[in-house]
């Protein structure tokens, strides 16, 4: 099948010049989830880049009281430039990980398709978690996260959700050692019990030892008094026969 071009040439064919693309640098290490960043840093190590619905949905949803006290830079999500700007901002307060929260809407793509600001998040070297846009919204920034969230909301929930687990499992360990702590006091007070026990068993064995010593005395003094009694009772007899002969 042929195309035959119609028309007239006006100029020649000039191809356009094509913007070289960003790379997209490798991260070097395994994706951090939500729950072993929290485990590791703690809910105040997150910091948030997000808009102000977004972060509105975040707080709603986790129901945390604490979260508020979070370093949170509201950011322009229609302007790459002043993302970026936002983001710099953000990684210069000391925060651990980063969150990046938008809901769904126009120009999502600007922010979350951007070559520029996934290369920029990835040269931070911390951990960053993407909640944008709604469930159908699949974006270069989610394929490069270490965490990936439907919706801001969707973030919110899981966030309290691990921080309840971990809650749970730092009470387990509490109950854990103390019960660990008791046992050690019981085992410290059975092995107390038993030396008081050892100690009455050998008392016993010397009273005992002694009471076997006192009987043989008792009896080797007895069978004197025996034989005492019958020279006293044969004296006596010879003597009352020696009276009687007189």
């Amino acid at each position: 099948m042929s195309v035959e071009l119609q028309g007239r040439v006006e100029g020649p064919w000039l191809t356009a010049a094509r913007e070289p693309r960003v790379p997209i640098p490798d991260r070097g290490r395994n994706p951090v989830t939500i729950g072993e960043f929290l485990g590791k840093n703690g809910l105040s190590g997150l910091g948030f880049l997000a808009s102000k619905t977004g972060w509105d949905d975040i707080c709603s949803a986790a129901r945390l009281q604490k979260l508020r006290n979070n370093t949170l830079v509201t950011a322009n999500f229609g302007d790459e430039t002043k993302f970026l700007e936002a983001l710099k901002q953000l990684t210069a307060t000391g925060v651990k990980g980063l969150v990046i929260a938008r809901g769904g809407g126009e120009r999502l793509e600007t922010i979350g398709d951007s070559r520029n600001v996934t290369r920029a998040l990835i040269e931070t070297g911390l951990p960053f978690y993407a909640a944008l846009g709604h469930a159908n919204d699949v974006l270069l920034l989610d394929k490069h996260a270490d965490d990936v969230f439907l919706t801001p909301s969707d973030f919110g929930h899981r966030l309290r959700d691990c921080l309840d687990a971990a809650q749970e499992a730092e009470d387990a360990r509490t109950e854990a050692s103390d019960a660990e702590d008791k046992l050690i006091q019981l085992s410290t007070k059975l092995d107390r019990r038993e030396s008081e026990l050892d100690e009455t068993r050998r008392h016993l064995g010397e009273l005992l030892q002694q009471s076997k010593l006192d009987s043989q005395g008792l009896k080797a003094e007895l069978r004197q008094w025996k034989m005492f009694a019958a020279v006293a009772g044969a004296c006596m007899f010879l003597l009352l026969l020696w009276l009687a002969m007189r």
